[in-house]
């Protein structure tokens, strides 16, 4: 079983939670402030903290607990006490490596015949993340993360959140999980090839603008692998982070909650990425580990 999996077992599974937004910034807001987008004001991936805005952040901090943020922010992240944002763990690595990339640099294809634009991200060639010294987001986050925990003095609560990237593209995970995938059957919804009449005038007018009709068969299953091998890394990271938190011994108190901003439609209704009230883009996991309910699980 997978490291979710067994995060599963142990939790309350909400089955049907959906993002305020299906796109980083509107639902990362959404999530710190409680509110809908039409308060926040935060529609597109652009967000600047309003003055005086808050969020729950102030309030956990300011009721003593000791706060840290670790990753993709995309939101209003005053309040916490430390914040290491994606770009503050890759500085901090080039300190000590300046030659180091981040995955899959200088592998993505943005002119020529074979490109398209949009999708390169998303790794249609199925190559891996790169030569040398490769910064992979999750692995600095979980380090992070593990560090911070092990500084919080005895006693004291403390409230921690670490913000994954993958399997947000660029979905170019290492090279070991890519292998776990590079000849696994994979089954994409073909509809992208077709075009696509019954979406609204403005997804049809984006699918085209991406190129996405013009992605072939063999692209869309290598970025269905692609996906899949950086949803296995993630695993593999919030497995190692779950770990972690029982070897300092926080796990009896410590409340694990693991959600996301959005989906990935991955070829449904002939379209990739977000920013569509689709199923695949708006339904998001809930898990709810609480040790209060013992082991246990159950669906809401």
């Amino acid at each position: 079983d997978s490291e979710l999996d067994r995060l599963a077992s142990q939790s309350t599974r909400f089955e049907a939670c959906y993002a305020a937004v299906p796109l980083c910034a509107p639902a990362r807001q959404s999530l710190v402030t409680g509110q809908p987008a039409s308060i926040h004001g935060t529609f597109r991936n652009r967000h600047a903290a309003v003055e005086g805005e808050r969020t729950l952040f102030h309030d956990i901090t300011a009721g003593g607990h000791v706060t840290g943020f670790f990753g993709k922010t995309h939101c209003n992240v005053e309040g916490f006490g430390r914040v290491q944002s994606q770009e503050d763990l890759l500085e901090h690595r080039r300190r000590a490596d300046p030659d180091t990339v981040l995955a899959g640099a200088g592998r993505i294809v943005r002119d020529g015949p074979a490109a398209i634009p949009f999708l390169e991200p998303y790794n249609p060639r199925y190559q891996d993340a790169g030569r040398g010294a490769v910064f992979h987001m999750e692995e600095a986050v979980t380090s992070a993360t593990l560090e911070f925990l092990a500084g919080i003095p005895k006693g004291r609560p403390f409230f921690a959140i670490a913000s994954y990237l993958a399997p947000h593209p660029p979905l170019f995970p290492p090279q070991e999980f890519l292998e776990r995938f590079r000849e696994a059957p994979v089954v994409v919804d073909r509809s992208y090839r077709a075009q696509a009449s019954e979406l609204p005038r403005d997804l049809r007018r984006r699918r085209k603008g991406q190129r996405i009709p013009r992605l072939q068969e063999e692209q869309a299953d290598n970025i269905a692998r692609a996906y899949l091998a950086s949803l296995a890394w993630t695993d593999w990271c919030v497995g190692r982070l779950i770990d972690g938190v029982e070897a300092l011994g926080l796990h009896r108190d410590t409340v694990v909650v693991y959600t996301s901003d959005h989906g990935e439609l991955l070829g449904q209704h002939g379209l990739f990425g977000k920013r569509a009230f689709y199923e695949g883009a708006a339904r998001v996991p809930l898990l709810v580990r609480d040790p209060r309910l013992g082991s246990r699980s159950r669906n809401l």
